[in-house]
């Protein structure tokens, strides 16, 4: 189980990755809104969490793209990832993730026991590590 990336190999935005593939058809999945600091500090997160949750990717991805919250981080150009994982497990690795991210939106984790998911980029200023797998698009 690995988090999407696109093609390219980057991390798809928030605001612009396309959304008329079929991969994305029932796709439901943990997902971790984010964007790159800018710090050269040594260890202080090369990335900031903005939002962690789970559901349908297509529908949260437009939800996100309207929310007057998330809109303030418009201008960083917010990336996405997901990664499709058994539906038993996505409480507590959303959970998980939210405690190590420390998101500054969003819902509170649920109240389910955290199950460990390493989250798609270190959350210190390191290289990625390839925790990751490829989509369609960007």
């Amino acid at each position: 189980m690995k988090w999407a990336r696109c093609n390219n190999g980057e991390w798809p935005r928030l605001y612009s990755v396309e959304l008329e593939w079929d991969c994305y058809a029932g796709l439901e999945a943990v997902y971790i809104v984010f964007y790159q600091r800018e710090t050269l500090l040594l260890k202080t997160a090369r990335y900031q969490a903005i939002m962690v949750g789970q559901g349908p990717i297509k529908q949260t991805i437009l939800e996100l793209r309207q929310d007057m919250a998330m809109s303030k981080y418009k201008e960083r150009n917010p990336f996405i990832t997901w990664a499709e994982l058994n539906l038993l497990l996505r409480d507590g690795v959303q959970k998980y993730l939210f405690g190590i991210l420390k998101p500054e939106l969003g819902p509170n984790p649920p109240s389910a026991r955290a199950v460990v998911f390493y989250p798609p980029f270190d959350i210190f200023n390191e290289p990625d590590d390839g925790r990751s797998w490829i989509i369609g698009n960007g």
